[in-house]
């Protein structure tokens, strides 16, 4: 790729080519490599909604200005910086630590990964000291109260309380309750969108249910008059609901089992559906079962309105544990 006019050409260079110590010692830029060198997702909390920017970043000390400028807005924000780096010696270089560490300074966000060096050091004991002390910190909360608009929910102790971190290896590391089953109800929402895509493509994904927030509640029958799109994001109920509709299937028995098959499929075990929460929910269902009908209505919906429901609220039902 070209420079901008006034800079220099990118080059090759090593990393102790590339460290200029500044006044105070502070070293300056990154290698630039010439191609993309990683990626910062700054997922931020503003006025009380959630704004995510992802950005590829190539070395060089153009590269960072501008990702410092790009998190000023962010200033006093709850928000995490998460870097996906191509490159490990990215992760190692002091220089890059600094330079995160002096945007989260400034910006009052939290960095939560890196590459190479720093994910390498942490140890199954870092790994417990943090679920422990999580655990010891919030175990005695008592705010809030169960989710009652499911009659059955209001029933579960709300007492129990667990964290437990599961690396990309297997290994797991707890405190608290880990084995009581619960219903994963809208957990369960992002598997059954990656099965829509995994057998029709992101592009289905778009244009028969949508990607954008609705900004309104996650049951919102309002959402479904002021969007052209209607489900607009399946991540809220509607869209949920009309994921599972959109599920390639010749029978309601053939949906489910697709819906349940990949929901095991990432658990890596199989999963049972607790019965009495699916009654209770299902019973229950008018606002959900007026998206469904009005779905159909606007020719959002792709499979029977009931059948779809049905299949929503036993997905829902599936039991899961910490």
């Amino acid at each position: 790729m070209g420079s901008k006019p006034g800079q220099q050409p990118y080059q090759k260079r090593s990393l102790d080519e590339c460290y200029r110590p500044l006044e105070g010692g502070v070293e300056r830029e990154l290698p630039t490599v010439g191609t993309t060198a990683g990626y910062l997702e700054i997922h931020a909390l503003v006025d009380g909604r959630l704004r995510t920017r992802s950005l590829a970043c190539r070395g060089g000390v153009d590269s960072w200005i501008y990702l410092s400028g790009a998190t000023d807005n962010l200033t006093g924000s709850q928000a995490l910086l998460c870097w996906f780096g191509q490159y490990p010696q990215y992760g190692e270089s002091s220089m890059f630590k600094q330079f995160i560490t002096r945007i989260a300074a400034s910006t009052g966000l939290a960095v939560v990964m890196a590459a190479g060096a720093w994910a390498g050091n942490i140890t199954p004991a870092d790994y417990q000291r943090v679920v422990d002390e999580a655990h010891a910190k919030f175990k005695n909360v008592k705010e809030g109260k169960n989710a009652d608009y499911i009659p059955i929910l209001a029933t579960v102790p709300s007492d129990m309380f667990g964290v437990v971190i599961v690396t990309r290896d297997g290994e797991i590391y707890s405190a608290g309750e880990m084995d009581y089953e619960f219903s994963i109800q809208s957990v369960s929402k992002p598997f059954t969108a990656s099965l829509i895509m995994q057998e029709q493509g992101p592009k289905a994904l778009r244009e028969k249910i949508g990607v954008e927030p609705t900004g309104l509640p996650f049951n919102s029958k309002i959402a479904l008059e002021l969007y052209d799109k209607r489900s607009v994001n399946p991540l809220v109920n509607a869209g949920a609901i009309a994921a599972v509709s959109l599920v390639e299937a010749g029978s309601e028995k053939e949906r489910w089992n697709k819906v349940n098959g990949n929901i095991e499929a990432y658990a890596g075990r199989k999963l049972k559906v607790l019965e009495e929460v699916y009654n209770s929910e299902y019973e229950t269902a008018w606002s959900n079962r007026g998206i469904a009908n009005l779905l159909y209505n606007y020719e959002r919906l792709y499979s029977d309105p009931e059948e779809a429901l049905r299949v929503y609220t036993r997905q829902c039902s599936i039991g899961i544990n910490t």
